[in-house]
């Protein structure tokens, strides 16, 4: 099924991803309440850039800026230390000094600061079923995690074997095995169904992973499971 895709739609997914984290992404750059961004599309969300900017976090957003650059001036270098450093831990070396200067945690609304839950008291069994009553839902949300989460998820193991520099193989099946069993178990406990992670698995391999200890798919739904609040699972 993943042979059966051209290159180009495989392009195409990953374009669209790309924007449509670009555009969930501006409100967070900017420092905005989330509520101005809340319940909007990607193309609602590029055309409330002005009202975004108007409502700007001056503090969040230079320090937003300054990290965008150096995640982008850091990956056209060529030298031992950048190669060696990812950009992500340059910024995090930036910004996190910079946020503790500033004092965000006394002088920043309670939504621009990070609240991280606790993953043990988090864990219990939290499922609800109460959707196969209502038999379009549950047929919508079957489909939706099923087919359309099975196809991306395919197409991800596709891209990110282009990627890799040993032009290994690899087995898709196990992928989706994995995932299932993944998502089932997560869900079960209250978190989110997730896919084989392209963002995720394209930095590891960025950044030289080599062996399976680098798989990244199942581990980001513990983690949204871990810092968000557990929430009944469809």
């Amino acid at each position: 099924m993943a042979d059966f895709f051209p290159l180009s739609a495989i392009n195409g997914m990953l374009a669209a991803i790309g924007l449509i984290i670009i555009a969930k992404q501006i409100p967070v750059l900017l420092d905005v309440d989330p509520a101005l961004a809340k319940g909007k599309g990607p193309l609602e969300l590029l055309a409330n850039i002005p009202n975004f900017i108007l409502h700007l976090d001056p503090k969040a957003t230079l320090i937003g800026v300054i990290s965008l650059w150096v995640m982008l001036a850091w990956g056209t270098q060529s030298t031992a230390i950048s190669r060696k450093i990812p950009a992500p831990l340059v910024v995090l070396l930036l910004a996190i000094p910079a946020e503790l200067t500033m004092d965000f945690q006394h002088t920043e609304p309670a939504y621009a600061l990070v609240h991280i839950g606790n993953l043990l008291e988090s864990v219990r069994m939290n499922a609800d079923f109460s959707g196969i009553a209502q038999t379009g839902l549950f047929i919508k949300y079957v489909i939706m995690f099923a087919l359309v989460g099975t196809l991306e998820s395919l197409l991800t193991v596709k891209a990110i074997d282009m990627l890799d520099p040993f032009r290994r193989k690899s087995d898709a099946n196990k992928d989706l095995i994995a995932i299932g069993v993944g998502n089932t178990l997560v869900g079960f406990l209250g978190g989110l169904p997730m896919i084989s992670e392209v963002a995720c698995s394209s930095s590891k391999v960025s950044n030289g992973a080599k062996t399976r200890w680098a798989n990244c798919s199942t581990d980001y739904s513990f983690w949204c499971l871990w810092h968000s609040p557990v929430t009944s699972s469809s």
